[in-house]
């Protein structure tokens, strides 16, 4: 809905019989308000807004009534996970925050979905907090050099297995190799393998990849861990089984091509736009702030939620270069403008347009997308719309960033 604005908690209060409050994906920002204050409250979801600082200790004390789900995730919450009765609640969502120290014991029943994308936390469901020898949160730097599981002998051992027999190679793109890992604790990550950045130093490159770890978005990959050598760099994330958007829709059809359905599809287009939104305001300096956005870097969680990769790299890759490693779609005023191509060598805006303006916009539609016309044609054309309004070749016709997301969000 792409909501901002102060919050008027009175005018909720006045609500008689208000138990389920949904404020979600949209552009609050500021502390948590005060919902502490609405009696009978069983649930509140307030994923994917922008609301920061620390949660007061005492907020939950009196919210009894709530007792079916509770989600914030997806915002910059900081500090420890306050005192929250678990043994009531149905459901839990802490995950994509900033949230650090020991997971309460009474909310570790819940699953490691819950509370992932927080690097400070520790304690079950998620890995063990260190010893008693030791600090007891883990490491609150927001992108350690490498996580407190990852040693530097497995860093090294990483540089140097990508070209045994056994290791699985998961693509080559633009700015580098991709490969899957299994760290010594069963977990699997991408370790991607950067090149053409042979210009930036450590100091710069430190630079970049900590800021990259302090993003928290449920649809931006965030780095575990990164290494650096003059000749080779590497960069650590989370694996994500599905894969990206482009092996989903073209790679093996068995993948789960037949399972991208209209809603499907259209909750990963709502995802990238959120994702492009929040860069845009992360990056707003940055002439490209992805920079390399196209499906083979869009990853897919398990339950289809869009993952953005690969973004904001252009200042480290060098300068030569840039305009031929990042080659996704780009403005045509950009200087860096190489289009993105679909299958065959077909551009796929030009495609889109033309048969707009031949009304013929359902020969573009996928036809696994077939049954899905009779219900759902109007919002794919709009959808469709938007898109073509977001390619103009004339800047001043094109809507914001801003508002791309808020017509996506109402299709």
């Amino acid at each position: 809905m792409a909501l901002s604005g102060r919050i008027n908690i009175d005018a909720l209060r006045n609500l008689n019989g208000l138990q389920s409050l949904d404020l979600s994906s949209n552009f609050f920002s500021g502390s948590l308000p005060e919902f502490n204050r609405i009696r009978g409250l069983k649930s509140l979801v307030l994923s994917e807004n922008l609301f920061s600082g620390e949660i007061p200790g005492d907020y939950f004390a009196s919210m009894g009534s709530l007792t079916e789900e509770l989600h914030l995730d997806g915002n910059q919450f900081s500090g420890k996970i306050p005192p929250i009765d678990g043994h009531k609640l149905d459901w839990l969502e802490l995950s994509y925050n900033r949230l650090v120290g020991e997971i309460p014991w009474d909310l570790s029943r819940f699953p490691v979905s819950s509370f992932r994308g927080n690097l400070g936390l520790c304690g079950k469901p998620l890995g063990p907090c260190a010893d008693e020898t030791g600090p007891k949160t883990p490491a609150q730097s927001p992108l350690p050099r490498k996580p407190d599981w990852m040693t530097d002998e497995m860093l090294e051992a990483l540089s140097g297995r990508f070209d045994e027999a056994a290791a699985e190679v998961l693509g080559n793109g633009a700015v580098g190799s991709s490969y899957k890992a299994v760290m010594s604790n069963g977990l699997s990550v991408i370790v991607k393998r950067l090149r053409d950045m042979t210009a930036v130093d450590k100091e710069d490159f430190d630079v970049a990849m900590t800021r990259f770890g302090t993003l928290r978005h449920p649809n931006i990959l965030t780095p575990l861990a990164y290494h650096y050598r003059r000749e080779e760099k590497l960069l650590v994330s989370q694996f994500m089984p599905k894969g990206s958007l482009s092996y989903v829709l073209h790679g093996d059809r068995e993948a789960g091509h037949d399972s991208l359905n209209w809603p499907t599809r259209l909750k990963i287009v709502r995802g990238i736009a959120r994702g492009l939104g929040f860069l845009h305001s992360e990056f707003s300096t940055y002439d490209l702030p992805h920079g390399n956005l196209k499906s083979v870097n869009v990853l897919l969680t398990d339950t289809y939620e869009a993952v953005l990769n690969d973004y904001a790299f252009h200042p480290l890759v060098d300068t030569p270069l840039a305009p031929q490693v990042l080659q996704a779609y780009r403005a045509p005023e950009s200087s860096y403008r190489l289009p993105e191509y679909g299958r065959g060598g077909t551009d796929v805006v030009e495609w889109a347009r033309s048969s707009i303006l031949q009304q013929q916009e359902v020969d573009i539609i996928d036809p696994v997308l077939a049954k899905d016309l009779p219900s759902s044609k109007n919002r794919m054309m709009h959808l469709l719309y938007i898109g073509a309004a977001c390619s103009e070749s004339d800047p001043d016709r094109r809507p914001s960033i801003t508002e791309a997301i808020r017509k996506i969000e109402e299709v």
